[in-house]
């Protein structure tokens, strides 16, 4: 799969460069074409962090023709809002494992944002004499 998402965002990357220099309306309809064959393609979190692909289309947000540049923003908000949401699921999932850990209140130590906290016992003493000489 990552071949395969590699291979489409180079295709979109050279024919987009292609549209911007030439006439070529054929040169955009190519680019077009790969950036939807990305758009359908089941690509996962980590997909997205292993290929580095919204980086290397970023570029295209700013393309000089009118659909490339749409296409393209409309594709990156799609895998941006999968990020989002993929990473609001792990923190949910995150927060559902802290708080079922066993925290031992009677004990010498107790574990609180995954961290060890030594607790101690506060002893009063009695308060000091002073004495004027």
């Amino acid at each position: 799969m990552e071949k395969e998402v590699l291979e489409l965002c180079e295709a979109a990357r050279t024919a987009a460069d292609a549209a911007a220099s030439l006439d070529g309306g054929a040169e955009e309809i190519r680019c077009i074409q790969a950036l939807n064959q990305l758009k359908e393609l089941p690509i996962t979190l980590q997909l997205l962090l292993s290929t580095q692909v919204g980086r290397r289309l970023r570029f295209l947000k700013n393309h000089p023709r009118n659909k490339i540049r749409a296409f393209a923003s409309e594709l990156l908000a799609k895998w941006r809002n999968r990020v989002i949401q993929e990473a609001e699921n792990q923190d949910e999932k995150n927060k559902s494992l802290e708080s079922k850990e066993p925290v031992e209140e009677a004990g010498e130590t107790a574990m609180a944002d995954n961290k060890k906290v030594r607790r101690r016992k506060v002893v009063e003493s009695p308060p000091a004499k002073i004495t004027k000489n």
